[in-house]
């Protein structure tokens, strides 16, 4: 099973960055799109699209069951149909949860957001001078 950490600012950013995008395919099918090829067209990129990013979250994203500790993964479609909120840490952080069903324990509850850790050390070492 994959490694996940806990979310970082980079990570909300890149979350902010695919809503921009999100949004910049919407604006370029309803104004680009559709009048030149129609309705139907510019509904299918932005859907097309717009699926493409959930998989992707769901593929980059896992989830710990805030009632037993274990952490799992869920499918695109249950992705995006799950609630997702943001709630504050005894500490006075933030943290995103979205309340699902763990499928470890059977109980629905507030499963904390993690990213998918980079454990094949592909990523290049800063240089100290």
């Amino acid at each position: 099973m994959a490694r996940f950490r806990t979310i970082n600012r980079r990570d909300a950013w890149r979350g902010v960055l695919m809503v921009v995008l999100f949004m910049l395919v919407m604006y370029f099918a309803l104004e680009w799109v559709r009048p030149r090829r129609g309705i139907f067209l510019a509904v299918a990129l932005i859907l097309a699209v717009g699926w493409a990013i959930v998989a992707w979250y769901a593929r980059a994203y896992g989830y710990r069951c805030g009632d037993c500790g274990k952490v799992f993964q869920i499918a695109g479609y249950r992705n995006f149909t799950s609630l997702q909120a943001v709630g504050k840490r005894p500490d006075g952080t933030y943290q995103a949860y979205k309340w699902l069903v763990c499928p470890h324990c059977g109980k629905r509850t507030k499963a904390v957001v993690l990213r998918k850790a980079d454990l094949s050390g592909g990523a290049k070492k800063r240089r100290r001078d």
